[in-house]
């Protein structure tokens, strides 16, 4: 069965060969649509695009974020800047930067801020 040119993005930070509910998203769409996805880990699945999210921050980032986690606590609108500081944005939007996706599907609020970062 031929695949339409609907191209599709997944994102999770999880790994995403133990995930449930990402799994089933992707075997459900892989053989219709051509998929994309990024997380954590591959979910090793055939037929799909995977990339790895890495989390190379070092060990003052990772400090960092948690006084800024507790910040957001206090100050809500600052959970964008939160996400920004604890996961690789820059990162997924390099990878992502030549790609057009007709749906890109968020799992979790840091996905969706991402998400949201890459639709054009």
């Amino acid at each position: 069965m031929n695949k339409p040119n609907s191209r599709i993005c997944i994102i999770s930070y999880s790994d995403l060969k133990s995930d449930p509910r990402v799994r089933r998203q992707i075997n459900a769409l892989k053989d219709r649509y051509d998929v994309t996805t990024l997380g954590l880990k591959k979910s090793e699945i055939n037929g799909v695009r995977e990339f790895v999210l890495s989390d190379g921050r070092t060990r003052y980032n990772k400090i960092w974020s948690r006084v800024f986690f507790i910040l957001t606590r206090i100050y809500k609108g600052l959970y964008n800047e939160y996400i920004e500081v604890k996961y690789p944005i820059k990162d997924v939007i390099e990878i992502l930067s030549d790609e057009k996706f007709e749906i890109i599907i968020a799992n979790g609020l840091e996905a969706l801020i991402i998400a949201e970062r890459i639709a054009v």
